[in-house]
């Protein structure tokens, strides 16, 4: 059942970010800054929330990229995550409202997540 439920929820969180950062399509190959920023958001959050966890391979069959790039984009979400925790949360509640399995905080010692402000995940 998780497996099946994976690819939807890949599916509904790359829609998500599309949607927040107003981008058209983030499976395309374009490179512009917005679109590489929405598509690095969501490979973080596919990585971080979605479970079972997709492998890095996975991913990058599922965006039309190679795993190595997909590592850095995920990376690279790591280091800006504290100016992106508000789109991250935003794209992961937009997540579930669209039907997306339960996107749960992922505590690992190389990606601590905080809870939201509020004290209060709605993810969960």
């Amino acid at each position: 059942v998780a497996l099946k439920a994976r690819p939807t929820a890949i599916g509904l969180v790359t829609a998500a970010s599309a949607a927040h950062f107003g981008t058209p399509n983030i499976l395309s190959r374009d490179r512009h800054k917005t679109v590489a920023l929405a598509r690095q958001v969501a490979l973080y959050i596919c990585r971080s929330y979605v479970r079972p966890t997709p492998s890095y391979p996975e991913l990058g069959r599922w965006f039309g990229l190679d795993h190595s790039t997909v590592m850095a984009a995920v990376r690279r979400i790591e280091r800006r995550r504290p100016e992106l925790d508000l789109a991250i949360r935003e794209i992961r509640q937009a997540a579930v409202a669209s039907g997306a399995p339960s996107l749960d905080r992922h505590l690992t010692p190389a990606s601590p997540v905080a809870p939201c402000s509020s004290g209060v995940d709605v993810c969960s």
